[in-house]
């Protein structure tokens, strides 16, 4: 390329200053070669491609800058032809395991989705419940095997087809697609952007006469509009979640049939003991009457003493047998809701005595110890006097008549943090723990033999229980075998006459 004048004129000016030009050793050049291929290599197997281009060709042009200065500088040719040949091939490498590792990653977020699209079509085919995906036109893109079977049609007879051909519009479809159609504050039901359920009557294409829930939900599909281009078209689509609740709904008719049928029956039968107990409790209280004055000879001596003892077991046995249908008639009431608090203030302690009183014959004769522990300075109750009185004696005389001789029974009164609480306690037989909510359930014994050793109907703790909860109050029973029972009962402070004045 260059004329051989001007080459041989160059040589001589070489010669003459003393530059012959040498080629470099092949050892440092393969130095730098290696050392270019350990971390160059990996570091642009790591980084991006425009990073790595850019990382290439800057090693390219400082090669031959390297090798332009030294010769400058020196008579010493440097071969970077390696150095350029380890670079390039290693961002050709890097480059290649980076096209490698994304079509790899594509292929395999492809099967991943290839599966789950198996997946759900798998599942939207086994459901129970029909579906049907529809487009703003209200036309069915997809309509799986349940659907068809619901609605008496097939699959493909029902692609391409206006839903409301199967699905006639109704009030109820039409409330749930404007709700679905609408601005996002209209939505509400089960999700955010599902609406329902609803339901309603519909007669199939097989001529079944079936009732349908229907849920409605809305869904967007982003789909490109250009394969060339990266614009994309939102396509909003609407899915019908329906299924045939005909036996279910039959089933509930029933099942409410039945509901109303006990309600009548209960009702009736609370007619008929509150009835029987008026008809019962008018000759009651002449029996009554009438062997008190032969007790007690009111009109003169009948004669024979064993009349006396007659009349006075004819008294004591229709006494307690209107005892009985005074409880049966107020738990017939209060099961009614006929039974209202008639409120009033009143002194727990006045009650106290009165219970005391006529409960001390009894427990003198089963020798049983009768004590009441109550502070003088007891606010008056703002409730039915007669209802806590008798949640008081019931709870006294059961303690009394389960209590074996020599034992005791205690009444303690006080002001606690949440308002009036009482507690009968006794050292009585107890109460097996599995007996407990069976005795506070209306006629439930702990003991239902015919031949137990105590009498009773199973009324007193359920009374006790519902005239206590009455007053917005509780019961509480602590109990067991062979140590005693403790029956506490809880009134809010509400109850109490002080604390109403202070708030």
């Amino acid at each position: 390329m260059i004329p051989g004048p001007v080459l041989q004129a160059l040589a001589f000016e070489t010669i003459i200053q003393n530059r012959m030009i040498h080629r470099l050793d092949t050892w440092p050049v393969l130095i730098v070669a290696l050392f270019l291929a350990i971390f160059l290599g990996p570091f642009l197997d790591r980084t991006s491609w425009r990073i790595g281009a850019f990382c290439t060709g800057s090693v390219i042009f400082l090669s031959g800058g390297i090798s332009l200065g030294v010769l400058a500088a020196w008579p010493i040719i440097v071969d970077t032809a390696p150095w350029v040949l380890v670079t390039g091939l290693s961002y050709v490498v890097g480059l290649w395991r980076s096209i490698d590792a994304q079509t790899l990653s594509i292929f395999e977020h492809r099967v991943e989705a290839m599966h789950r699209r198996a997946m759900m079509n798998s599942m939207v085919d086994d459901s129970f419940d029909g579906i049907a995906t529809v487009n703003e036109d209200g036309v069915v893109e997809l309509f799986n095997p349940a659907a068809g079977q619901i609605l008496g049609i097939t699959t493909d007879d029902a692609m391409d087809q206006p839903i409301h051909n199967y699905l006639p519009w109704s009030k109820e479809i039409e409330a749930l697609y404007n709700k679905a159609e609408g601005d996002e504050d209209q939505r509400g039901g089960l999700s955010d952007n599902m609406f329902g359920p609803a339901e309603f009557p519909l007669t199939t294409q097989d001529g079944r006469e079936l009732i349908i829930e229907l849920l409605i939900s809305t869904s967007r599909l982003s789909i490109k509009a250009n394969k060339r281009r990266s614009e994309h078209v939102d396509k909003k689509m609407f899915i019908y979640t329906f299924r045939d609740i005909t036996e279910r709904k039959k089933a509930e008719e029933v099942q409410e049939q039945a509901r109303k049928t006990a309600e009548s029956a209960n009702r009736a039968k609370t007619e008929f003991l509150a009835n029987m107990s008026h008809e019962l409790r008018t000759p009651l209280n002449a029996v009554i009457g009438f062997s008190e004055i032969i007790k007690t000879e009111a009109f003169g001596p009948v004669g024979s003493p064993q009349y006396v003892e007659y009349s006075t077991d004819i008294y004591n046995s229709g006494s307690h047998l209107l005892e009985i249908i005074n409880d049966v008639l107020d738990m017939s009431k209060i099961e009614a809701g006929e039974l209202e608090p008639n409120e009033a203030p009143f002194g727990f302690g006045r009650i106290v005595a009165t219970a005391l009183k006529m409960l001390a014959e009894r427990a003198e004769k089963g020798n049983v110890t009768l004590s009441a522990d109550i502070p003088d300075d007891l606010p008056e109750l703002m409730a039915d006097e007669r209802m806590i009185k008798q949640v008081l004696l019931n709870l006294l005389s059961n303690a009394v008549k389960f209590t074996p001789e020599g034992g005791s029974v205690k009444l303690i009164a006080r002001i606690g943090a949440n308002g009036f609480v009482f507690s009968v306690s006794d050292t009585s037989i107890g109460i097996p723990a599995d007996k407990i909510n069976i005795i506070l359930q209306p006629f439930g014994q702990a003991d239902s033999r015919l031949e137990r050793a105590y009498e009773g109907t199973g009324l007193g703790l359920p009374l006790v229980k519902s005239m206590t909860e009455l007053h917005q109050g509780e019961l509480k029973l602590e109990s067991k075998e062979g140590e005693g029972t403790t029956a506490t009962v809880r009134l809010p402070a509400t109850r109490l006459i002080e604390h109403r004045k202070s708030a």
